[in-house]
């Protein structure tokens, strides 16, 4: 974590490992997130309590009216989640002390129960049976009668999942389609002299999306398809352009043939044939780098929680 970071927590009596701390802040339990390589939310702060329809419509509006600068706010399940992102993390770590005074103040005055009671159901955490979970990167402590309910929900949602249908052939089409738009990309790239990663993460990134949108199941056969079908369309758009430019060649020279007749004459030159095959292999390079980062982002994307 960077260090000025660090030491505004540790101050506080936070516990910081690696990239987060946790600990109390005004008595409330707080969680901070740091991903410095997070350029949309680099900082995370959440600050679990339990308010009342009531008393979260008035944190809202005093949070609303202090107009807190480089910082906007969401009510979670368990409390409050601001995302804090600026030029500098030093401009950040100037400003924390000042936001930290007024959500207290506002959560404080507007009724928000603190760290004795479970920010799910009020109940008072010091009569009841309690546990801290971590859920979604945050340590939350939560009433045991909660934690079995959410558990619950989530047995239940993955029980719908796996009935749902896969639709892999709709799915299928929605990867192809994505895939295209990257072979768009690899072939403009290709003509002004660049091979690059960049075509695979565009036609992966699209196809998932895509063969969502296609009502395709999210799941791994999702994450295999896509990544064959992108592979596939990116290695053909490459013969494609040979082909074609075959083609046009053999039309300039007078020669009545197919643009295959003539890709097979071409090859006979070992210039040619060099150029093809390393055009290939770079293809089939760089179309791996940018699916094995495409796939460490579905892989997260797709992997369903079981239990809190």
């Amino acid at each position: 974590m960077n260090k000025n970071l660090k030491y505004v927590f540790e101050e506080r009596g936070f516990t910081v490992e690696g990239n987060s701390a946790y600990g109390f802040l005004c008595n409330y339990e707080t969680n901070f997130l740091y991903s410095p390589m997070n350029s949309q939310a680099p900082i995370k702060l959440h600050i679990a309590f339990y308010g009342t329809e009531e008393c979260r419509r008035m944190i809202n509006e005093k949070l609303c009216s202090a107009k807190l600068r480089h910082c906007k706010f969401t009510f979670t399940m368990y409390g409050l989640l601001f995302v804090l992102n600026a030029l500098t993390v030093g401009k950040i770590v100037s400003e924390l002390p000042s936001l930290f005074d007024t959500v207290c103040g506002i959560l404080s005055s507007s009724g928000a129960e603190n760290r004795h009671s479970c920010p799910r159901c009020g109940k008072s955490l010091d009569t009841v049976a309690s546990e801290r979970r971590d859920i979604d990167g945050l340590k939350v402590t939560l009433d045991m009668g909660c934690i079995d309910d959410i558990n619950a929900v989530i047995a239940a949602e993955n029980e719908d999942f796996d009935k749902a249908p896969n639709n892999y052939l709709r799915g299928f089409f929605g990867a192809v389609i994505g895939a295209l738009a990257g072979a768009v990309i690899a072939v403009v790239l290709y003509l002004i002299g660049f091979v690059s990663a960049i075509s695979a993460i565009v036609a992966i990134s699209a196809g998932a999306f895509l063969y969502q949108k296609f009502k395709g199941k999210p799941n791994k056969i999702m994450i295999v398809i896509v990544t064959a079908t992108s592979f596939a369309v990116l290695m053909l758009s490459i013969l494609i352009i040979y082909l074609v430019a075959s083609g046009i060649a053999a039309a300039e020279a007078g020669l009545d043939i197919s643009a295959f007749e003539a890709f097979g004459i071409l090859l006979g030159d070992a210039e040619i044939r060099n150029a093809f095959i390393i055009d290939m292999v770079l293809t089939f390079v760089f179309s791996a780098i940018g699916a094995v980062v495409q796939i460490v982002t579905l892989s997260k994307m797709t992997k369903r929680k079981t239990s809190i």
